[in-house]
């Protein structure tokens, strides 16, 4: 499903980066918490970079998974840290190219999303999943957009909805 491949390629993005978050932190403040964390959420992508390479495929239940909002969260919190409270151009330059790249692979979303509904592909949970990790999503884009004032194309997701609206690349 187009969906599940779009979602791992930003889940590895996310993870990728919640790595390095990860990292710095535990040299300012070494964590046990962090490393077992750091290596759950490395696990996990390697695991995604495995279906990727057409090795492995994704588990019945992958969308449904909410295990990795935790990173999603941690990606969003940094971006909105950093970006309205951080002036340093270097970090400032990294977490929007960050969100760029998120939003680049999250543009065949919208119409991957539409034909999903529409063969009847998401269930209730599944939704609600995507939604949760969408929401991310358009917490780190938004924030990268205020701060730069650049226009955002990537559809927002409405509350209890899917960004359905426009046509469909399907």
């Amino acid at each position: 499903m187009e969906v599940a491949h779009i979602f791992s390629r930003l889940e590895c993005e996310i993870l990728d980066f919640v790595r390095e978050v990860m990292r710095v932190e535990d040299k300012i403040k070494p964590s046990e918490e962090n490393k077992q964390t750091s290596a759950r959420f490395e696990k996990t992508r390697q695991a995604l970079v495995e279906v990727h390479s057409g090795s492995c495929q994704f588990s019945a239940g992958y969308l449904k998974d909410t295990e990795l909002l935790a990173a999603w969260a941690i990606c969003a919190k940094v971006h909105r840290d950093h970006l309205k409270h951080r002036v340093d151009d270097r970090v400032r330059e990294k977490l929007g190219s960050t969100a760029r790249l998120l939003e680049i692979i999250a543009a065949p979303l919208q119409g991957a999303l539409k034909f999903a509904v529409f063969t009847g592909c998401l269930d209730v949970v599944t939704k609600s999943a995507i939604g949760a990790k969408y929401t991310r999503l358009d917490e780190i884009v938004n924030v990268v957009h205020e701060q730069t004032k650049e226009t955002r194309d990537l559809p927002t997701w409405y509350v209890g909805k899917m960004p359905l609206s426009g046509s469909s690349t399907c």
